[in-house]
């Protein structure tokens, strides 16, 4: 029923920007669940896919504001 989806989302493009939003939030509720548990911050990145440390690093600052090693000193 893609009429009502478009109407709902307003365009295919909008939809895919829903994915997106909803790809974040899961990513960035995971890792904050990881962070948590004491895993370190290369694994984290590793098992949510980033190729690079700093890139899950500046997606994480992007989330939530701060840094993921302030994130962890916080909640521990």
């Amino acid at each position: 029923h893609l009429p009502k989806l478009r109407l709902k989302f307003g365009s295919i493009r909008g939809a895919l920007h829903f994915k997106s939003l909803c790809n974040k939030a899961v990513l960035e509720r995971k890792a904050k669940q990881m962070l948590e548990n004491n895993l370190s911050i290369g694994d984290i990145s590793q098992a949510l896919g980033f190729s690079e440390v700093r890139e899950f690093r500046l997606a994480f600052k992007r989330w939530t504001g701060q840094a993921p090693s302030v994130y962890k000193n916080v909640t521990e």
